[in-house]
């Protein structure tokens, strides 16, 4: 573990442009793997096309979970710090809504006179 951290070390002591190209790269086609046999740091615009295939596959293998490991972390922190998040709230003056129902196997439309008379209907 120790080479693979010096090896980002190396990365992150590149000039900006430089270390915005360069990445760890497994002998065998891994990248940015666990084992650290074999790694070389590379510049991913000289890739091959094989190569750059695997790059790309290895960098979108677990978006989702990278994804929700973000939102997760993101959480932690605001309920950590008790930030309250904004709110939307959203009023109407003078609303009217209209809608056009078909009744359905003969049943009357749950307005609140077919549910009174139902109700009283059945005592």
């Amino acid at each position: 573990m120790a080479e693979y951290d010096l090896q980002w070390a190396a990365i992150e002591r590149l000039p900006t442009f430089e270390r915005l190209r360069s990445s760890l790269f497994d002998n065998n086609g891994d990248v940015c793997g666990t084992d650290n046999k074999g790694k070389r740091v590379i510049d991913v615009t000289k890739l091959g096309a094989q190569e750059r295939h695997l790059f790309i596959e290895k960098l979108i293998k677990h978006i989702e979970h990278d994804n929700l490991h973000l939102l997760r972390k993101i959480k932690n922190r605001i309920d950590n710090v008790g930030v309250k998040l904004p709110t939307v709230e959203v009023r109407y003056k003078n609303l009217v809504v209209e809608a056009e129902c078909e009744v359905v196997h003969g049943k009357p439309l749950p307005t609140l006179w077919n549910s009174l008379k139902s109700v009283l209907s059945g005592v």
